[in-house]
């Protein structure tokens, strides 16, 4: 029923009333609607979750014709939990409201409004392209990329100094990743089962740095506002180089640390995939000039312990994602080559955590 209400947004009609009744709220100038434009961005499992955007022309009270773009996010029901985050998911609404109110609103789109009988939350598209479209393949510019990253350091930092604490602060975070990792590995082992029992080993080195450094991953006294996901595809770089973030779906009161591996480790895993001969010299490089802007000096060895147990936790979260939304592999001797070379990366992180920290 969710997923056949949800689409009342793809609509021209429904949508044009919609956003008719809306007006004064989102634009106070805006006397009607002139035309309306609908794109689906993205779907997930068969509409229960998807992203569209309004593409709206407006006339205000002078007779002017204003163009604006808006996005509309779709959110699981209550009971509908994928995919299993690390921390409490929260509404983008209520996450891009506070951070607004608190310095951020020159970063982060302009939120619309959460409207709950259909769980969609509308904000105005930030301009700009992810940061992840200069290391693209066939249009690779690496110098640009390596350019923003003092900018998109400072603005993760920014973030991270907000001192009030927000509503949306999440419970228990030790539980919450336990949780997380045994729905991890029971999806792995439903829709992989090729690689159950090298997740199992991952799962158990993760474990074992939960117990033997929880007083430093786990210290409240260090977190944060975070991002939640903070990786290249929520990173935009505006027409004239400004740096916007979104998608704040996962925004939680948790260890920094866990945004900082969140963008390395899915850097590095674009690197892998696009320039695989030399992905660690690039990811070195990536490091030294993402590290320095964010902290003003050397990494100490605790934040890299952190760093490098998140990055660890989060390709595992890549798999289970991947082995869920392709579920083409149904006994323990189908194998698939992209999954057992992310189950290889995993192994490879878990093995520095298991020589350094264990």
């Amino acid at each position: 029923m969710q997923a056949k209400n949800n689409k009342l947004f793809l609509k021209q009609a429904w949508a044009k009333k919609f956003l008719d009744k809306r007006l004064k709220k989102y634009w106070p100038k805006a006397k009607k609607v002139v035309s309306l434009k609908i794109e689906l961005i993205k779907v997930f499992l068969d509409y229960l979750r998807f992203t569209v955007r309004y593409r709206v022309s407006t006339e205000n009270t002078n007779g002017e014709i204003e163009n604006r773009t808006v996005i509309i996010k779709t959110e699981r029901t209550k009971k509908f939990d994928w995919p299993p985050r690390i921390g409490k998911v929260q509404r983008d609404f209520l996450a891009t409201s506070f951070l607004g109110k608190h310095g951020l609103s020159l970063h982060i789109p302009r939120p619309l409004e959460f409207y709950k009988p259909l769980r969609a939350y509308l904000y105005e598209e930030a301009p700009g392209e992810p940061l992840k479209n200069f290391i693209q393949p066939k249009k690779w510019r690496a110098d640009l990329f390596y350019k923003k990253i003092p900018d998109v350091a400072k603005i993760l930092k920014k973030l991270h100094s907000i001192k009030r604490r927000p509503s949306f602060v999440p419970g228990n975070p030790k539980k919450i990743i336990e949780d997380g990792l045994q729905k991890w590995f029971d999806i792995i082992g439903k829709y992989y089962p090729a690689g159950e029992e090298r997740a199992r080993k991952i799962i158990s080195i993760l474990k074992r740095m939960e117990t033997r450094h929880k007083d430093i991953i786990f210290g409240k006294k260090h977190y944060c506002i975070t991002h939640g996901d903070f990786q290249n595809d929520n990173i935009l770089v505006g027409p004239k180089g400004n740096i916007a973030l979104i998608d704040f779906a996962d925004c939680k009161f948790f260890n920094p640390m866990d945004d900082l591996a969140s963008f390395l480790i899915q850097s590095e895993s674009h690197f892998k995939y696009v320039r695989p001969k030399i992905y660690r010299q690039l990811t070195e490089k990536l490091k030294e000039r993402f590290f320095f802007s964010y902290f003003g000096r050397s990494i100490k060895h605790s934040e890299e312990m952190q760093i490098n147990f998140f990055s660890a936790k989060d390709i595992l979260r890549i798999i289970t994602f991947v082995s869920f939304t392709q579920k083409t592999w149904q006994t323990i001797n189908d194998h698939s080559q992209m999954m057992d070379n992310l189950l290889t990366f995993a192994e490879e992180k878990v093995k520095i955590l298991e020589t350094k920290y264990l």
